[in-house]
């Protein structure tokens, strides 16, 4: 029998690709997972607070949060040619309202605290970068670390370095933002003075310090042209989650 004459690199046989090798297939890192709250994250959630959020920040993106989904039927139809049809599109992401109008995508650090929010959500484990990530790829741009126990809310600057893997600076520690901020009022002559410091119900407050002797058209006038200021300002833009102006009078 004549041979085919193939090469032998052509017909040596493909050696299999090993398990560790293929990201398809490889193991689940959850898989030994108890549901219990990672250590990490129980020690940063007990940091007093305005340091509490950084800390959770700083552990957040290499820590098991559980992602919840809620169980859904998989809708299915009659396809053109009468075959049955199943949708295989994944269900709605879940968001929860942080009382400005705005909504965060819920994370839970612990399988209880979870089914104590809602005992009919399922649990999706991811590290915390994935979760990052998912929030900002479905337009919501914030996450909300175990609502209803010691909620901890990540801000979209804090939820865009979280996805990116780059250290988080919080914004009433950042200089950068404090420049900013004074170069954003530069021009203003009724402000002699500012600092920004940690907002109450916002990200970060900016105390406008105000010369004395101002009349009301001349506060409402200079305090409308400094927060237009600041609003235009593309650093605090990017870097502020939420402002809040607090006026105030220069001291004698």
């Amino acid at each position: 029998m004549a041979e085919l004459g193939i090469p032998a690199e052509v017909a040596a046989p493909v050696p299999p690709t090993p398990l560790k090798n293929n990201p398809k297939l490889a193991p689940n890192p959850f898989s030994n997972d108890d549901g219990t709250q990672p250590p990490a994250i129980t020690a940063a959630k007990e940091v007093a607070p305005p340091g509490r959020t950084p800390a959770v920040v700083s552990v957040l993106g290499s820590s098991r949060v559980l992602v919840p989904m809620m169980p859904h039927e998989r809708p299915s139809y009659v396809g053109p040619n009468g075959e049955h049809e199943e949708d295989c599109d994944p269900p709605p992401m879940i968001t929860v309202e942080v009382g400005d109008g705005r909504h965060a995508l819920p994370v839970f650090s612990s399988f209880p605290a979870m089914t104590a929010w809602n005992a009919e959500a399922r649990p999706v484990p991811v590290y915390g970068v994935g979760a990052a990530r998912t929030a900002l790829n479905s337009g919501i741009h914030m996450l909300l670390l175990d609502p209803d126990d010691e909620a901890v809310l990540i801000g979209r600057p804090a939820t865009l370095a979280l996805a990116n893997e780059v250290p988080w600076i919080p914004a009433w520690e950042d200089p950068e933002v404090t420049n900013a901020v004074i170069s954003s009022l530069v021009g203003i002559e009724e402000v002699g003075a500012a600092r920004v410091e940690v907002g109450q119900s916002t990200e970060v407050r900016i105390v406008l310090a105000l010369r004395r002797g101002l009349d009301a058209g001349q506060l409402r006038s200079a305090i409308t042209r400094a927060s237009e200021a600041i609003g235009a300002a593309e650093l605090l833009r990017e870097r502020v989650d939420s402002i809040e102006l607090y006026p105030t009078s220069l001291p004698e």
